[in-house]
């Protein structure tokens, strides 16, 4: 059964700076698995196995998002993701709920997946990441789709719905 969701990808170029950021931080065995780099997306909606059979992303034109900073979600006192934030932005806002997102839309990119409970001391070292903001240009929005294989989720896009 395929496992829907809307997204916005990035190019490779984009992914590979975002994973760089993850790469000094001492994080192995420490109950954090990163993300695959070519998993790197910003989710609009997710239906998962539950999707309509068609899907109207609306009538909208090319804009740009900014990805501001490293952070935790939820939160910081109960962190499940570390995670690249977007600046608020109404189009993406607009989208999801075109989409029928049920939830306020929040948006982010999944970094790594925090699995048990982790010393507050490795979260410091979130802070003193000197993220460089990045500016990108949507011009697609793709419905992709998730299957759990060993070692992970793996993405494929399904159809790209060009803005």
């Amino acid at each position: 059964m395929k496992r829907l969701f809307a997204a916005i990808n990035f190019p490779p170029e984009i992914k590979e700076q975002l994973s760089a950021y993850l790469i000094d931080l001492d994080w192995p065995n420490r109950g954090v698995s990163l993300i695959k780099p070519e998993n790197f997306h910003v989710t609009l909606r997710f239906w998962g196995e539950d999707h309509p059979d068609n899907i109207d992303f609306g009538e909208y034109r090319p804009f740009n998002i900014k990805l501001t900073n490293i952070g935790l979600f939820p939160d910081e006192n109960n962190p499940k993701f570390i995670v690249i934030n977007i600046e608020d932005n109404q189009i993406l806002k607009d989208i999801a709920k075109n989409l029928g997102a049920e939830k306020k839309l929040k948006p982010h990119i999944t970094l790594a997946r925090i699995r048990k409970k982790i010393d507050e001391k490795y979260f410091t070292q979130l802070n003193k990441i000197d993220f460089k903001p990045v500016d990108f240009e949507v011009s697609k929005i793709d419905l992709m789709n998730s299957k759990s294989e060993e070692g992970g989720s793996v993405y494929n896009i399904e159809k790209e719905f060009k803005l």
